[in-house]
């Protein structure tokens, strides 16, 4: 589980592997989910989209879709090469801490403490056939 705020965007960065003689990624693909705590159940807010290096911010399209910004999300997401070859579905879940909350708790992600000091970050997952990491970066904007 990552902890974000509701600020924060999310970009998927795919890589094919193995590096060596790659044909390079085609099309990468995702899915939003919404944990929907009065039916304690998931709820599918969009089915598979084309990924076109969008920023994706949870907390909107969490509102679009009649939720509060924060809460419980899972992103699923795969990519196809250009020779053809689809990785298996991977997924990550991602929980948008409401921002008051956030100032009176810091929240440690993957090694980062998150707390007044660093207000805005991006978080990119990068795809890949080996392995996920997910890399924080502070926005340029914001220095």
């Amino acid at each position: 589980m990552h902890y974000i705020r509701q600020g924060t965007t999310i970009k998927l960065y795919a890589e094919d592997m193995p590096s060596e003689n790659p044909s390079g990624i085609n099309h990468t693909y995702y899915r939003i989910w919404r944990w929907d705590d009065s039916k304690s159940r998931w709820k599918l807010l969009f089915d598979w989209k084309y990924y076109e290096d969008e920023k994706i911010k949870l907390s909107q399209i969490g509102e679009t879709n009649g939720y509060t910004p924060y809460g419980k999300y899972t992103i699923d997401f795969y990519s196809i090469d250009k020779a053809g070859n689809k990785e298996p579905m991977h997924w990550e879940d991602i929980y948008v801490a409401n921002d008051q909350n956030h100032q009176q708790n810091q929240n440690s992600v993957s090694g980062m403490t998150m707390g007044n000091r660093m207000p805005g970050f991006e978080l990119i997952i990068a795809l890949g056939a080996v392995a996920i990491v997910l890399l924080f970066r502070r926005r340029r904007d914001l220095r």
